[in-house]
């Protein structure tokens, strides 16, 4: 898959970058655009090393019944609607969107990664950058980043804090992505 095909939505190249710069988001909260400007780096810097993937990385583990790439790209997905949806907006999540139907599949307390759906790379992309898109759209039209909102009447949480906890996980689980596809090419190599 070329690389051209999927970049953080803002559009940054990092084989093109001299200048590293984060400039806020538009959003009505500077704080917030600031944060989503992150968010987007964060992507950007995993995303970079795609360019000779192909589509049977979407279900290769590196230890069976563990993380695949598809599994972790629909993770991605479903915590941003998770948090932005529900918890920070209170609105409902698509059940038929299927980042939320995988990770409703998805043991994580077992760590039980299930088959993603055998789709091409660039229609896990397309739906990244569909999520994303709306994380983006959603979050730039807050006002006060240091809301506080409630999960299920136990624990509260600012807002700036969830779009913090967005970024470490995007963080997160792109490092078990550009791994799992290292780990792929090198069985690819072996097994050539």
């Amino acid at each position: 898959m070329r690389l051209d095909t999927f970049l953080a939505p803002t559009g940054y190249d990092w084989r093109t970058m001299d200048h590293y710069r984060l400039e806020p988001l538009p959003a009505k909260s500077p704080e917030i655009g600031l944060l989503l400007s992150v968010l987007e780096d964060s992507t950007r810097e995993w995303t970079g090393d795609f360019d000779d993937a192909t589509d049977d990385l979407v279900n290769f583990r590196a230890v069976d019944g563990e993380h695949c790439f598809g599994g972790v790209m629909l993770h991605i997905m479903a915590a941003e609607r998770y948090w932005v949806d529900s918890v920070i907006l209170n609105i409902a999540i698509d059940k038929a969107d299927p980042a939320m139907v995988y990770d409703n599949l998805l043991d994580q307390n077992e760590n039980d990664w299930p088959d993603a759906p055998t789709e091409s790379l660039e229609w896990y992309f397309d739906l990244f950058k569909k999520h994303r898109a709306r994380t983006i759209e959603l979050l730039s039209e807050i006002e006060d980043a240091h809301k506080i909102v409630q999960k299920h009447d136990r624990s509260d949480y600012s807002i700036s804090w969830i779009i913090g906890h967005l970024i470490q996980h995007d963080s997160y689980h792109g490092g078990q992505i550009v791994m799992l596809n290292q780990f792929h090419k090198k069985v690819k190599k072996l097994n050539s």
